[in-house]
């Protein structure tokens, strides 16, 4: 009788240690409102956004080439997905933190998962300093404006969106 209480006794506390790794798991794994929103990575609040300046936009353009081209054209699928309106479906914070901290992103995000899903192949991680992928950002910035279609006034970002995102400096 007490081998047989021992042995459900024993049952039960491999269940709860069980279960209880489980969910330690999917906390770990669970995402904030922010990082959902904006990403995961060393951008970790809110960008303020300014009017694009020409000059990063150049830089960004150098690196753009250098770094992403190979995977991301600007308008056609190719590796990756085109980058052109980007900064109307992502957030800023999201995007550098996806050149950022691709792996985290891929691995954790659920968007990113069903982008890794329908490209079949991870991002390859472009060792870029936050510094650099702001310039990629005010690159990208100034290319969604450059889409066909597309002009300063008639923009597919969110109309309750009030940041300078795409906005050309000295326009």
């Amino acid at each position: 009788m007490k081998r047989t209480i021992s042995i459900i006794g024993m049952a039960i506390l491999i269940f709860v240690a069980l279960a209880g790794c489980k969910s330690n798991k999917q906390g770990e794994d669970a995402l904030t409102d922010f990082q959902l929103t904006y990403g995961i990575g060393p951008i970790s609040q809110q960008m303020d956004l300014r009017p694009i300046d020409r000059a990063y936009a150049k830089t960004g353009e150098k690196l753009y080439n250098e770094k992403c081209l190979s995977c991301h054209e600007l308008d056609t699928e190719k590796n990756g997905p085109p980058l052109r309106d980007i900064t109307f479906r992502r957030k800023p914070e999201f995007i550098m933190n996806m050149m950022l901290n691709p792996d985290q992103m891929i691995r954790r995000h659920p968007e990113m998962r069903k982008l890794y899903a329908q490209y079949k192949a991870s991002m390859a991680v472009p060792e870029l300093k936050q510094e650099d992928a702001r310039a990629i950002l005010e690159f990208l910035r100034r290319e969604a404006l450059a889409a066909p279609g597309t002009s300063k006034k008639e923009s597919k970002r969110d109309p309750k969106d009030k940041s300078e995102q795409n906005v050309i400096e000295g326009d």
